[in-house]
């Protein structure tokens, strides 16, 4: 579902348009339903039904009944109560977490405050590819790691790690390892059950599902202990009344992403390929990280010379693209993800992303990439 049909939105690894059955299951809640799934009365348990249902559909997307499934207000959150709670449950192993540089701040800002009361944490180099070193892991854990955190996608360039390899390497050092998939789901398939990944997070609008709920899914015999208190929901692990109406969307999203699945990555390659041939034509572009595997709907493109807030403020009202991840869009300082990569700042500040969805069109594409070659032509003379 489009929110402007006149600008031409290609940001939707910040957040994705909500897809129209998504939207109906909301309104259908907060228009036929009362109550707290919490209580005992029918109202209750009839949401306490749909809850239990949309569970179901997010292990369905993920094979993961042998997870929890939490529910939060999004990835941030998810990723919070993760590292903090496996940091709080671990102390008697030891306080050493590894995580890498290009991780979103969620993860990076978390390590920090831990670090700050005592924690130990390693942050990884990565290659011109955004890719971590499968030695450099092995080498950095020790006896007191307790945790490893990496991102499955990076939110900027939509570089795959090699997430098998990596939960490989952890469990044979009996260390945790935790992804954040939040730019993965719905465009990657991911399958849980018997795998050796320990704790998973995601956001629901980076699934065409509502904004403010995301889910945190870990193994059942993993300690971690929670970050609110106030009531015996989910288990204890997170307190607080359930956001239902968004719960129920999210649900619904997971289940539209799963039966989609192989329709949408078909779709949003076709896109990628086509979208980045066009801008290729420029002499002044190149795609950064385009000699890896990368998620299929973002590019990350590199205008050298170009000043890339130029071209954001020339499109701002008809083209919809950022400069990197929509958290950190109001620090004016070039990519940390771009920088670890060794981009030089010039370099940094002309690279822009471009993130697309299954409601973008062909034409949509050639018309943003035409008007966005026609301006540089003219601004190069």
């Amino acid at each position: 579902m489009r929110s402007n049909n006149i600008m031409i939105y290609l940001d939707s690894a910040a957040s994705a348009p909500i897809h129209k059955e998504v939207l109906e299951v909301i309104n259908d809640t907060y228009k036929h339903h009362i109550g707290n799934a919490s209580s005992t009365h029918i109202y209750g348990k009839n949401l306490k039904n749909k809850l239990n249902h949309s569970i179901k559909q997010v292990e369905s997307l993920f094979c993961s009944d042998q997870y929890h499934t939490i529910f939060t207000s999004g990835a941030t959150e998810s990723i919070n109560l993760a590292i903090k709670g496996v940091f709080q449950s671990n102390y008697e192993k030891g306080s050493h977490i590894i995580t890498c540089k290009t991780e979103h701040k969620a993860v990076l800002d978390t390590c920090e405050f831990l670090e700050d009361i005592g924690a130990e944490i390693t942050y990884l180099d990565v290659d011109s590819n955004g890719l971590i070193s499968l030695k450099d892991l092995e080498n950095a854990i020790t006896d007191e790691t307790i945790l490893v955190s990496i991102m499955f996608a990076n939110n900027e360039t939509g570089v795959l790690q090699p997430i098998n390899e990596i939960a490989k390497i952890c469990h044979e050092r009996n260390t945790l390892f935790m992804t954040d998939a939040t730019q993965a789901v719905g465009k990657y398939h991911i399958t849980l059950n018997d795998s050796n990944i320990d704790i998973l997070t995601f956001s629901g609008h980076k699934i065409h599902g509502p904004q403010g709920v995301g889910g945190l899914l870990f193994k059942k015999d993993i300690k971690i202990s929670p970050q609110i208190h106030g009531g015996q929901q989910q288990n204890s692990f997170r307190s607080g009344t359930y956001n239902i109406s968004n719960i129920i969307g999210l649900g619904k999203a997971c289940e539209l992403s799963h039966q989609n699945l192989e329709q949408n990555i078909k779709v949003l390659t076709t896109f990628q390929k086509e979208f980045e041939s066009n801008l290729l034509q420029l002499e002044c572009a190149s795609i950064n990280c385009a000699n890896t595997q990368r998620l299929p709907n973002i590019s990350n493109v590199n205008f050298k010379g170009i000043d890339g807030n130029l071209l954001l403020r020339k499109f701002e009202n008809s083209i919809a693209f950022s400069s990197g991840s929509a958290c950190t869009a109001e620090i004016i300082e070039p990519s940390h993800v771009l920088k670890a990569m060794n981009l030089n700042n010039d370099d940094a500040f002309s690279s822009l992303r471009f993130s697309y969805s299954i409601f973008n069109t062909k034409e949509e594409l050639l018309k943003a990439t035409t008007e966005i070659s026609s301006f540089i032509k003219n601004l190069k003379g």
